[in-house]
């Protein structure tokens, strides 16, 4: 798998591991000058040489930091890849995709390509690609956006998660990592207010990546891949997942508010996911839904996002829409 530093054991799923070895680079910090002497005191150069003794390691503090946040990038890759789990390059401290991912919801990157997003972007983050590909839905839990209190009650209704692997966003939310059922499992935004599902179609942001808030993602001790095994998908979140959304869908004064005030950064793929989504369930056209949400993005998303990013967020949810269609159908 990709080898950036010395010590990288086998990747391949199923085999022994042996943990990867992180490479410290020393740092001298400044020496203290003595100020005073017989001779006298040169408060002056005393002072520029401390500021300068003070850049260089800052400097190299820097460099020692970023060598480190590589190899754990690195460490990361490795294990990832070899669990099967299609990954992508994440922008360091942001949710955004660095390439166009769409195409890893079919195939899994090659070891050159993860090796050249490493060496092109040094700092990023790691996406896992979640869906049939990695064999992964993911339930994301949003503190920020009354998470916490949803899984509680979600959990008073259908009892309590199931163990699995569970990891920190970095902002006080959660992700629980369950095994995909097969078949199609679509996205879910608003299982409850702050939860979500992340199926086909979808990604996360994994450790260690860089949260926005300065914090990484993490997995919980005693809840890691390697420590705990990914539970199946309970069947409520399954059949969650898989119904029609209009039993516990947003109101229409919900969507109206969205179409009328736009979103902000963080948001606007989510969003325009979700937006391609409810249209095409009440039957608009493809193209029509493509139309309608360029524009949108181009008045109402704060700032707006490329014409292609949004192209290519509505193609994966019109793709994903077919797909699901096909699946009902033949569940009829």
């Amino acid at each position: 798998m990709v080898d950036l530093v010395g010590g990288g054991g086998s990747a391949v799923a199923g085999s022994r591991r042996r943990p990867l070895k992180y490479v410290q680079v020393p740092v001298e910090l400044p020496k203290h000058h003595r100020v005073g002497g017989r001779h006298g005191t040169d408060v002056e150069g005393v002072e520029r040489n401390s500021a300068c003794d003070h850049c260089d390691a800052r400097m190299e503090f820097e460099h020692t930091r970023r060598i480190d946040s590589m190899v754990s990038i690195n460490e990361a890759i490795h294990e990832y890849m070899g669990r099967g789990w299609s990954i992508i390059p994440i922008r360091a401290g942001d949710k955004r995709p660095l390439v166009r991912w769409e195409e890893f919801q079919h195939r899994h990157p090659s070891e050159a390509e993860a090796r050249g997003w490493l060496r092109q972007w040094a700092e990023a983050g790691i996406g896992v690609v979640t869906g049939a590909i990695s064999g992964l839905v993911v339930v994301d839990v949003d503190a920020g956006h009354g998470g916490n209190e949803s899984l509680e009650q979600l959990e008073r209704e259908h009892g309590p998660m199931p163990t699995t692997v569970k990891c920190g966003t970095g902002g006080g939310g959660r992700h629980f990592y369950f095994a995909h059922p097969g078949g199609v499992v679509r996205n879910k935004i608003g299982l409850a207010p702050g939860v979500d599902i992340r199926a086909d179609g979808g990604y996360v942001v994994a450790p260690p990546s860089l949260h926005a808030s300065g914090l990484r993602y993490v997995w919980v001790e005693g809840r890691t891949p390697e420590s705990s095994a990914i539970a199946p998908l309970p069947d409520w979140i399954l059949r969650e997942a898989v119904e029609e959304t209009t039993r516990r869908g947003h109101p229409i004064a919900y969507w109206r508010r969205l179409v009328c005030e736009g979103v902000p950064v963080g948001e606007r793929n989510n969003t325009i996911a979700s937006l391609a989504g409810h249209l095409l369930r009440h039957g608009v056209d493809a193209a029509v839904v493509m139309e309608l949400l360029l524009c949108w993005n181009r008045t109402r998303c704060r700032p707006p996002l490329a014409d292609e990013e949004v192209a290519a967020v509505v193609t994966s949810i019109s793709r994903l829409h077919a797909r699901d269609e096909e699946a009902h159908r033949q569940l009829r």
